[in-house]
């Protein structure tokens, strides 16, 4: 919780929908939707004494921006219900036998009539995010659903993009699966060493890094001036030929572009960086064909190292959709990202783990 939100812990969102949430089965948040919405989670944290925040794009934060007041005041919570911690204990392994679960911990064992397994997934290994969860359901014989990191940077092979590194901006870009074009949006881009990260490559990763695990084709088509139109962009460069005809090819295109961004543009155009810019039309619109559709073939991502979210997960139609019930034993529910449920970038993952806990412990306490 403490690196949620860049620190800040987005913790829910005003609009949640059904099409913000991904799995084998997303019909499976339907009713959690409905019974645990953005006003019940806020009126929920607001009774443990949490207030909430509105950003921008519907996320929510707590009202100090600090993740550590969400996990002081749930932990405060815990502790008001007289909640135990055992800390320092993994459980190795989880036995069911004449109704009750034994969880053994190579330290002791716990024997229970209900148990909850909300241990979140492999994501982020170096916070804790482990496959735990998924190994316990597995053993209780429940499927778990092929796993792929998602909200993850994308790598590519691509050298000009190794060029660009450090170079942020707002573009806007679609990703292609196979050629066909299957999400656009617009929004932070970040080249790095490795390929992209920034905002909307977090937010379309979930499509390109499924593809991938399925030996599919990936692509990302980037706009770098996604408020101009070609026509306009080109009465802009012809403009710039007549006024500044005496730059570099180098200079006259860092007075367009973020400088870091040139030398890969003029690489993928052949062009001499010492040299005038050539008056051709033809070159110009040869140069707004790369500005405005940059094509780069990803081939990777950072995997669950740089994931935030695992995809994946115990399959929920073993669960119950209204209490987290496991429906191979009895007593034994889920909740959180061991599911086969994922959401999108803006606080929809953590909502699902509030939602889905919530309901999970009040059929436990019925």
């Amino acid at each position: 919780l403490l690196a949620t939100g860049n620190g800040r812990c987005n913790l829910t969102n005003i609009f949640l929908n059904k099409s913000n949430f991904h799995g084998e089965d997303n019909s499976f948040v339907d009713f959690l939707l409905k019974k645990f919405d953005f006003v019940a989670c806020k009126d929920f944290f607001r009774e443990i004494g949490l207030e909430i925040v509105e950003g921008s794009q519907g996320r929510c934060y707590p009202l100090s921006l600090h993740a550590r007041s969400v996990v002081d005041i749930l932990y405060k919570a815990c502790i008001y219900h007289k909640v135990e911690f055992y800390m320092e204990r993994a459980a190795e392994k989880i036995i069911f036998k004449n109704s009750n679960f034994l969880i053994c911990t190579g330290k002791e064992e716990f024997k229970t009539k209900k148990l909850l397994i909300a241990t979140g997934g492999k994501a982020a290994p170096s916070l804790g995010g482990n496959e735990d969860g998924l190994r316990l359901a597995k053993s209780l014989g429940h499927r778990i659903i092929s796993t792929f990191p998602t909200l993850v940077q994308l790598t590519t092979s691509d050298k000009n993009i190794h060029l660009a590194s450090g170079a942020k901006l707002v573009c806007a870009l679609q990703i292609k699966v196979n050629n066909l074009l299957v999400q656009s949006i617009e929004g932070d881009v970040l080249f790095t060493k490795y390929g992209l990260s920034g905002s909307a490559i977090l937010d379309i990763s979930r499509n390109a890094t499924y593809a991938l695990k399925n030996g599919e084709k990936v692509e990302i088509v980037l706009d770098l001036f996604p408020k101009t139109s070609k026509q306009e962009l080109m009465k802009l460069l012809e403009m710039r030929l007549e006024k500044a005809e005496y730059l570099s090819t180098l200079s006259w295109l860092g007075g367009i572009l973020n400088p870091i961004l040139v030398p890969p543009i003029v690489k993928i155009m052949n062009l001499k960086k010492e040299e005038k810019f050539p008056k051709e039309k033809k070159v110009l619109r040869q140069l707004i064909y790369h500005l405005k559709n940059w094509n780069i073939l990803i081939d990777g991502d950072r995997g669950f190292k740089g994931a935030e979210v695992m995809a994946g997960g115990v399959d929920v139609r073993e669960v119950d959709e209204k209490t987290m019930a496991s429906k191979l034993h009895e007593g034994l529910y889920f909740s959180g990202e061991v599911l086969d449920i994922d959401g999108d970038c803006g606080g929809y993952n953590l909502h699902f783990a509030w939602a889905s806990g919530l309901c999970a412990g009040e059929a436990m306490a019925n």
